[in-house]
Protein backbone atom coordinates (compact mmCIF):
# COMPACT_ATOMS: atom_id res chain seq x y z
CA UNK A 1 0.00 0.00 0.00
CA UNK A 2 1.41 3.36 -0.86
CA UNK A 3 1.09 6.32 0.80
CA UNK A 4 -0.82 9.62 -0.19
CA UNK A 5 0.88 12.67 0.91
CA UNK A 6 1.80 16.32 -0.03
CA UNK A 7 4.14 16.04 -2.96
CA UNK A 8 6.96 17.90 -2.44
CA UNK A 9 10.39 17.02 -2.40
CA UNK A 10 12.60 15.66 0.60
CA UNK A 11 16.41 15.92 1.41
CA UNK A 12 18.61 13.01 1.74
CA UNK A 13 19.41 13.07 5.34
CA UNK A 14 19.70 10.86 8.10
CA UNK A 15 18.31 7.42 7.62
CA UNK A 16 15.71 6.42 5.33
CA UNK A 17 12.44 5.83 7.66
CA UNK A 18 12.58 9.68 7.66
CA UNK A 19 11.43 10.29 4.11
CA UNK A 20 8.21 9.18 5.04
CA UNK A 21 7.49 11.31 8.08
CA UNK A 22 6.00 7.70 10.04
CA UNK A 23 7.19 5.62 11.71
CA UNK A 24 4.64 2.75 10.12
CA UNK A 25 5.75 3.76 6.43
CA UNK A 26 8.97 3.07 4.81
CA UNK A 27 10.72 3.79 1.79
CA UNK A 28 10.31 0.42 -0.75
CA UNK A 29 13.17 -1.07 -2.15
CA UNK A 30 14.17 -0.84 -5.71
CA UNK A 31 12.60 -4.01 -6.85
CA UNK A 32 9.12 -2.80 -5.37
CA UNK A 33 8.91 0.90 -6.52
CA UNK A 34 9.81 -0.33 -9.91
CA UNK A 35 6.83 -2.28 -10.03
CA UNK A 36 4.62 0.70 -10.07
CA UNK A 37 5.60 1.81 -13.67
CA UNK A 38 4.58 -0.04 -16.94
CA UNK A 39 7.98 -0.87 -19.04
CA UNK A 40 5.64 -0.29 -22.14
CA UNK A 41 4.53 2.98 -21.26
CA UNK A 42 6.37 6.53 -20.99
CA UNK A 43 5.71 10.20 -20.10
CA UNK A 44 4.56 8.75 -17.79
CA UNK A 45 5.57 4.77 -16.92
CA UNK A 46 3.28 5.16 -13.75
CA UNK A 47 0.93 2.02 -14.35
CA UNK A 48 -2.44 4.55 -15.34
CA UNK A 49 -4.43 1.90 -14.40
CA UNK A 50 -5.43 3.04 -11.00
CA UNK A 51 -5.05 7.13 -10.96
CA UNK A 52 -5.75 7.43 -7.67
CA UNK A 53 -3.25 5.28 -6.09
CA UNK A 54 -0.70 7.26 -7.11
CA UNK A 55 -1.56 11.00 -7.64
CA UNK A 56 0.58 13.62 -8.71
CA UNK A 57 3.30 11.91 -9.40
CA UNK A 58 5.68 14.52 -10.76
CA UNK A 59 7.36 14.19 -14.64
CA UNK A 60 10.68 14.11 -15.03
CA UNK A 61 11.72 13.27 -10.80
CA UNK A 62 13.54 11.30 -8.91
CA UNK A 63 11.77 9.01 -6.16
CA UNK A 64 14.12 7.79 -3.33
CA UNK A 65 14.40 3.88 -2.63
CA UNK A 66 15.69 2.53 0.58
CA UNK A 67 18.90 0.93 -1.18
CA UNK A 68 22.34 2.05 -1.05
CA UNK A 69 24.64 1.82 -4.07
CA UNK A 70 27.02 -1.04 -3.49
CA UNK A 71 29.99 0.26 -2.92
CA UNK A 72 29.17 3.79 -2.57
CA UNK A 73 26.84 3.77 0.63
CA UNK A 74 26.05 7.41 0.51
CA UNK A 75 24.95 7.13 -2.82
CA UNK A 76 20.84 5.82 -3.28
CA UNK A 77 18.96 3.82 -5.97
CA UNK A 78 15.94 5.81 -7.40
CA UNK A 79 13.28 5.60 -9.56
CA UNK A 80 12.56 8.09 -12.57
CA UNK A 81 8.52 7.75 -12.93
CA UNK A 82 8.52 9.76 -16.38
CA UNK A 83 10.30 6.91 -17.85
CA UNK A 84 10.75 4.08 -15.61
CA UNK A 85 14.47 4.54 -15.65
CA UNK A 86 16.09 3.06 -12.45
CA UNK A 87 19.55 4.36 -11.42
CA UNK A 88 21.97 4.98 -8.73
CA UNK A 89 22.36 8.48 -7.89
CA UNK A 90 23.53 11.01 -5.50
CA UNK A 91 20.63 13.48 -5.23
CA UNK A 92 20.22 15.76 -2.73
CA UNK A 93 16.60 16.18 -2.92
CA UNK A 94 13.78 13.58 -4.16
CA UNK A 95 10.60 12.80 -3.37
CA UNK A 96 9.29 9.78 -1.36
CA UNK A 97 6.88 7.12 -2.25
CA UNK A 98 6.18 5.41 0.77
CA UNK A 99 4.71 1.79 1.26
CA UNK A 100 3.71 -0.46 4.10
Amino acid sequence: MARRCAVRTRPWEGPPERRCRCHTWRLPGIKELATTVDDNRMAPAADPADPAAFPATQKAAWYWTAGASDPEPAVRWALNHDDGYTNYRKLTTGYPRCAR
